[in-house]
């Protein structure tokens, strides 16, 4: 437990390279253990971060342990996870928007509120230069998300 607790406390240090390993190995833990889900109250207080490195952190471990959810914190903390699909940087929100038909697949209750969130997104906050990459994420993850359900 020493191990994860070090690679969770590497999640928010300045040096984005250590924090980006240290997502990348707990993403690779959590594909097969729940051992980084007791730590699902501090991913979600990540959120909250003004650094948007940290943010996207959180949020694709938040995503990755979506299986391991039993005590439903993604579920009693949607409303704050969702809102960052419109995160005010485009690059955490892209990655987010990308990652939820995953969350969807291990946790299919979300799915009508997270098919609602993602319909419901204005775009127009962010340059032109970046908008129809955020809306093309959005149109795939929302035919990935309906294809789930139809299977």
């Amino acid at each position: 437990m020493a191990q994860i607790e070090n690679l969770v406390a590497q999640l928010t240090v300045k040096k984005a390279a250590d924090g980006c390993a240290a997502m990348k190995e707990l993403q690779a833990i959590s594909e097969t253990s729940d051992t980084v889900y007791p730590y699902m109250a501090r991913l979600i207080g990540m959120l909250g971060s003004d650094n948007s490195y940290v943010r996207t952190r959180g949020l694709l471990l938040i995503v990755a342990n979506g299986r391991w959810d039993t005590n439903y914190l993604i579920d009693e903390n949607i409303n704050q996870i969702l809102s960052h699909i419109i995160d005010p940087k485009p690059i955490t929100a892209r990655q987010f928007i990308q990652n939820l038909p995953a969350l969807t697949s291990v946790k299919p209750d979300l799915r009508a509120e997270i098919l609602a969130a993602l319909r419901g997104v204005d775009t127009l906050r962010y340059p032109l230069s970046i908008r129809p990459l955020v809306d093309e994420d959005i149109r795939k993850a929302i035919l990935t998300i309906n294809r789930e359900e139809s299977a």
